[in-house]
């Protein structure tokens, strides 16, 4: 999905090139580290999210309605 060996070649890279802005969210209960392929698969750094509970999903999808009501479709 993202190779950093290869400046993030594959498929998240390919997904940005087309114009496809990629939303992340690490939920993150127990403790692990980062998930640097989420974060770096994120169209950009306020693309992702990392949680550590449930209840803070609420936030993190309004956010995001908020960031996709703002978008114009035009032809």
């Amino acid at each position: 999905m993202y190779d950093s060996s290869k400046n993030g070649a594959g498929t998240c890279a390919n997904i940005k090139a087309a114009g496809v802005t990629i939303y992340t969210i690490h939920v993150n209960t127990g403790g692990d580290p980062m998930s640097t392929l989420l974060q770096n698969c994120a169209s950009d750094t306020n693309k992702f999210w990392q949680v550590t509970s449930s209840s803070g999903l609420g936030s993190v999808f309004s956010a995001i309605g908020t960031n996709l009501a703002q978008l114009r479709v035009a032809k």
